[in-house]
């Protein structure tokens, strides 16, 4: 080869390099800024949904959407276990839901995670308790539900699917229902908004007045499943859950 060609050679091999220097960086920073966004977008909405949550500053969709997120994961987790749900909402907590303790607090209520009982403390104390005190506190929870259990609260949701399977195409089946704490909040007026989870990952939304109606139509559907009728779930706290024998049919 001649020092001619030796020299082309070597400054097409030098381009070649350089070329590939510039179209490497603009891809890699492409690349880092996606990964960067991928991770950190969760978190951030997770963030903005708590810090909102405790100002009260979420309007009637997104109070609508936090209904949605405690009944997706409630049925969610029931699917992971052949349709047996959490022997409490709380268990939640410990699983791989998104969640905070914050979420069992309608935004828009005086309602407060020191205001919900939970084992010998509250809501509030959870976060700042061992791993092993947690499950402690979350089984003496599921212990502390009667036998017969129909509708308990926790916080301003009361859970209507004891003794439903959530894989058995009850899809109509109410999971959740959003109330406001009663021993919190003062008596709700009949315009209030109430939203219902359902099991088909749908969320009813309706009002205080037109709960009664609502609920006549849910207890047909639930003889359907031979579950027992949901009694008025305004009436449902924590101190005192619906059993079998509170409700009743038309």
């Amino acid at each position: 080869m001649s020092a001619t060609n030796m020299i082309k050679e070597s400054q097409r091999a030098h381009g070649g390099r350089a070329a590939l220097a510039v179209l490497a960086w603009p891809a890699l920073s492409v690349f880092l800024w996606v990964t960067l966004y991928v991770t950190l977008l969760p978190v951030m909405i997770l963030g903005m949904r708590g810090a909102l949550t405790a100002a009260g500053g979420f309007g009637p969709g997104v109070r609508n959407n936090q209904t949605h997120f405690i009944a997706q994961a409630i049925v969610t987790d029931a699917w992971r276990r052949s349709g047996t749900a959490p022997g409490h909402a709380v268990e939640l907590l410990l699983s791989n839901w998104r969640g905070v303790i914050g979420d069992f607090c309608e935004s828009g209520t005086k309602t407060t995670a020191i205001d919900i009982p939970l084992g010998a403390g509250t809501l509030q104390d959870f976060s700042g308790l061992s791993r092993s005190d947690q499950f402690g506190a979350v089984k003496a929870a599921i212990d502390g539900l009667p036998p017969n259990l129909v509708a308990y609260r926790f916080g301003d949701y009361v859970f209507t699917y004891p003794g439903a399977t959530l894989n058995a195409g009850g899809t109509s089946l109410w999971v959740v229902v959003m109330l406001s704490d009663p021993d919190v909040n003062p008596p709700p007026a009949l315009t209030d908004s109430v939203f219902i989870g359902t099991g088909g990952y749908t969320v009813i939304t309706t009002t205080v007045g037109q709960l009664p109606a609502l609920t006549t139509t849910q207890n047909q559907y639930r003889s359907s499943f031979s579950l027992p009728p949901l009694p008025d779930l305004t009436k449902v706290t924590h101190d005192r859950p619906a059993v079998s024998g509170d409700g009743k049919l038309p």
